[in-house]
């Protein structure tokens, strides 16, 4: 018999800001730093980070064609960046250890 750490409170948000990225002719995409660009993990040893999803503000997947995230660690997000007219998203950010999912919600990428 183990004991398992209790890992529903080891999650919390970061101050994040807007992300803007300017228009760039020679590269299509830039990545971020994944859930750490969002999140804090006091305890990631023992309480990791298990998913990441994007999240449409009815709650559903976000399926946009500008911005994604990738399906495994560290889960990066990943910005259309050479489209000349620009674009605007509002998402949400949504991760989990497996005992606590957290949420950034409206998030504003563009």
């Amino acid at each position: 018999m183990t004991q398992t750490r209790d890992c529903s409170t080891a999650l919390s948000n970061q101050v994040v800001l807007p992300l803007t990225f300017a228009f760039d002719a020679m590269n299509s995409v830039v990545t971020n730093n994944g859930w750490t660009s969002f999140f804090n993990n006091a305890d990631s040893t023992n309480c990791a980070i298990t998913s990441c999803s994007l999240k449409a503000q009815d709650g559903l997947l976000f399926s946009g064609e500008h911005i994604s995230i990738a399906g495994t660690y560290p889960w990066e997000l990943s910005v259309n960046v050479n489209i000349p007219a620009g674009w605007n998203e509002t998402i949400d950010v949504e991760c989990t250890n497996g005992d606590q999912a957290i949420s950034l919600d409206n998030f504003v990428v563009s």
